[in-house]
Parts: C-alpha cells; sequence; structure tokens
C-alpha cells in the first residue's frame, strides 16, 4: 500500500473526530406507525403527529397513554485499496412515549398531547488497525479507534384546534436536552518505535451536554373524507452546548502530557417545511410526503459560505407508503419507500470565540444518497392499541484524496420500533 494511501486514511478518519458538531445526525424516533410508513406521516392523526404535524392532532377522538421501544443497528463497511474492514453499534432506547388529551367543543375538535421523543441520535463507530510495509520496507502499524454515543431528547407541548370543518391546525413547542460523548485514539509505529510523537500516539475525548428549544407549526386540511392534506413548518432550532475537552499529547516516546479545557458553543440548523397527502382507496390509504431544509445562506447571508458545502445548497428527501388495512380495520400492515440526500451540515456548531459556524465543505461526498424501505403493523383492539415498524436505510461515502485514492464507506442503519397505547 502506498503511503499516501495512509494519508487518505488518517485524513478520513481524523475528520471524523475533528467534526465534533453532533455529527452524523441520523434522524429517527418520529413515532412507531411513521418508522412504518417511512416517514411519510404528515397528514398523520394520531400521537406521532406531535412531531410530523401538530394540525393532525385536531382530528384526534381517543384519549390515551403510549409508550415505545426502539432498537437502532448501525453497519458500517470500509473499503480501502480493495481492503475492506466491518463495523457494528447496537443500541436500545426508549422512546416515544406521551399522552393524548382530545377535548369536544362546539366549534371542533381541541386537543393537547405531551409527549417524550429521541428523533436524533449521534452514535457512530469506526475501529481499525491497519498493517503494512512502507516505501523503505519498513513494517508499520496503524490504529484507530473512534465512538460516538448520544442524542437529542424532546420533552413536547402540543396544542391543535379544528377552527373549521374539516381544518385543524397547531403548535408543538419542544425542550431539547442530551449529551454527546466522543473519543478517538490514534497509535502508529514504525518497526515498532513511534517516530513522530506528537502525530503518531494521542487520544482525545470530547463530552457535551445540550439544552435548547424548537417550536413545529403544522395543518392538516380534509377537503373530503377520503383526500387530506398537511403541511408542517420548522422553525430553525437554538441549542446550546457545554463542552469538555480532555487528552494527552505526547512529546517524547516515554512520557505523555495530559491536558482538559472548558467551552460552550451553539447548534444550529435552517428553516425546515414539509408536505403530504394522503388518500383513502377501497384497497388501503395512500401517502406522500415531500420534506426539505433552505440553505444557510437565508439565515446567515453575511457568512463566508463557500459555494461546495452542503450548507449552502436546499436539501430534501420525499417518502411514500400504502397502509392497508384487514380484519374490519382490526390490523393493518404498511410498506413504504423514502429517498433523502445526504446532508453534511444537518446541524452545525458555533463555539463561542468563533467568528461564524464551520460552514467548510465536507471531505466526504455522498456516492450513493440514502435509501429507505420500511414495513409496519397496528392492531386496534377495545382498550388498547400495538404498533411496530421496521426501517432499513442505507448510503455510501467517498473520500477523495489529493493523489486521487478513494475510501468508500457503506453505511447501513436498521430500526427496528414497537409502542403501546392505553384507551382511557
Amino acid at each position: 500500500m502506498r503511503l499516501s494511501t495512509l494519508h487518505l486514511i488518517s485524513a478520513t478518519l481524523l475528520f471524523s473526530a475533528v467534526t465534533l458538531s453532533a455529527l452524523p445526525v441520523h434522524e429517527t424516533g418520529l413515532g412507531v406507525r411513521s418508522v412504518g410508513l417511512s416517514g411519510a406521516a404528515t397528514t398523520s392523526s394520531c400521537h406521532d403527529a406531535v412531531f410530523s404535524n401538530p394540525g393532525g392532532l385536531a382530528f384526534m377522538k381517543q384519549r390515551y397513554f403510549f409508550g415505545g421501544l426502539s432498537f437502532i443497528q448501525q453497519n458500517a463497511t470500509f473499503s480501502i485499496d480493495g481492503r475492506n474492514t466491518d463495523d457494528a453499534l447496537r443500541r436500545f432506547r426508549f422512546a416515544p412515549a406521551g399522552i393524548t388529551l382530545p377535548i369536544p367543543v362546539d366549534k371542533g375538535g381541541l386537543t393537547f398531547a405531551f409527549a417524550f421523543y429521541r428523533p436524533y441520535i449521534f452514535d457512530d463507530m469506526i475501529n481499525y488497525t491497519q498493517r503494512f510495509t512502507d516505501s523503505h520496507d519498513t513494517p508499520v502499524t496503524v490504529k484507530r479507534d473512534y465512538s460516538t454515543f448520544g442524542g437529542l431528547s424532546y420533552w413536547s407541548a402540543s396544542a391543535a384546534l379544528q377552527v373549521a370543518p374539516g381544518l385543524g391546525i397547531g403548535c408543538t413547542f419542544s425542550f431539547i436536552n442530551g449529551k454527546e460523548d466522543t473519543r478517538f485514539t490514534f497509535l502508529r509505529t514504525d518497526d515498532g518505535s513511534i517516530t513522530d510523537t506528537f502525530s503518531n500516539d494521542f487520544h482525545d475525548h470530547y463530552s457535551r451536554t445540550f439544552k435548547g428549544f424548537e417550536l413545529r407549526t403544522g395543518l392538516l386540511y380534509r377537503p373530503i373524507r377520503r383526500l387530506r392534506v398537511g403541511l408542517r413548518l420548522t422553525i430553525p432550532k437554538f441549542i446550546q452546548f457545554e463542552e469538555s475537552v480532555s487528552g494527552f499529547v505526547p512529546y517524547d516516546n516515554r512520557e505523555k502530557s495530559a491536558y482538559s479545557y472548558d467551552t460552550t458553543g451553539w447548534l444550529y440548523t435552517s428553516l425546515e417545511a414539509g408536505a403530504g397527502v394522503s388518500y383513502r382507496s377501497h384497497f388501503g390509504t395512500l401517502f406522500f410526503d415531500f420534506h426539505g431544509r433552505a440553505p444557510y445562506t437565508a439565515l446567515h447571508p453575511n457568512d463566508d459560505i463557500p459555494e461546495g458545502s452542503d450548507a449552502a445548497r436546499s436539501k430534501y428527501g420525499f417518502s411514500t407508503a400504502i397502509r392497508t388495512p384487514y380484519l374490519k380495520k382490526i390490523i393493518a400492515f404498511s410498506l413504504g419507500y423514502s429517498f433523502d440526500l445526504y446532508d453534511t451540515h444537518r446541524m452545525v456548531n458555533r463555539y463561542k470565540d468563533a467568528d461564524m459556524p464551520d460552514w467548510e465543505a465536507s471531505v466526504s461526498k455522498a456516492a450513493i444518497n440514502i435509501n429507505g424501505a420500511s414495513v409496519g403493523i397496528t392492531i386496534e383492539t377495545g382498550t388498547a392499541g400495538f404498533d411496530a415498524g421496521y426501517r432499513l436505510r442505507m448510503w455510501r461515502l467517498d473520500t477523495e484524496a489529493a493523489a486521487g485514492e478513494t475510501v468508500q464507506e457503506n453505511r447501513m442503519l436498521n430500526e427496528p420500533v414497537a409502542s403501546i397505547r392505553w384507551r382511557f
């Protein structure tokens, strides 16, 4: 293997550790029924509407508690000069949970809801050991261990009202908190010795705590019984973080100098919106959703955002699904498909001493954007309901080195979820 390839691998994994802006961001926890629909839930009128479209809550007719459990498994295969290495990460999570409280009124439906969601996770992991001989026939060993764990939790309160026959509007206010823990270790030895102690033997540990808020609004319109049209608007999030950094930098082969410091900063997002339509036919309900975020140039026109950065571009995706009832609507099955452009600036960070957020273009590009497929099932009984879903998403990232070599990252995210509802 050429030495330039080593530089490429080092740059790729070093980039993953340096961009500590809560990236990569995996979007989950939209609601169990929404998972089975691949996220096509803008016209939903169940508790998923707290997150997908608060206006849909206005059409709810039953009060209930709900609680669920999700499981995340991320698989990654890295291909470097034809050599592959694999990683897998598995995590159980409790979410969503909450209560819905529809109140009948003379001019329409009034609904309040309180819910706990975990819609964003940061979990990622890269562990890699490589042995090769360099251009001077020296045996070289390179070891990298990188891991990120954490996510954002939403404590949400929603209110929705039917303002006219077939028209509901609503809003959700969410308090956000969360944690992130990132560790990166690098060790390189040439013929068993560390030749450059400063660059080839170090450990970094970053830990963050987050606090912030978000406001999302929505409306749901039913012009006829079989047709629904939904709109959702999400105001840019404002999330503050406190960060603690520690590690060591060796200054010779025998001793290591430890360091630590604390800092603060903010996470930013751009304006986001979604639109959806659903139609109920004799064989089932068809769903189609389109969603996207505006380029950050719309909110930060005075910042120097490079044209090649994802931050300067709009990002979008769509979902489509079908849901078919059986046995007098006691059971319903769903199938879904989704597509999303990979977004390296889903969230961006700005440290308190920085003039602006990190707008630079990513060294990684999406060779294959995020494609997803899902299945779901709903079971209704007299006093309870059960929802389960499974969603699979896949994408591929390529990283180019100056010499032209490419590191390919094939990613796969599995998400089975389940929840139970109790009516009262």
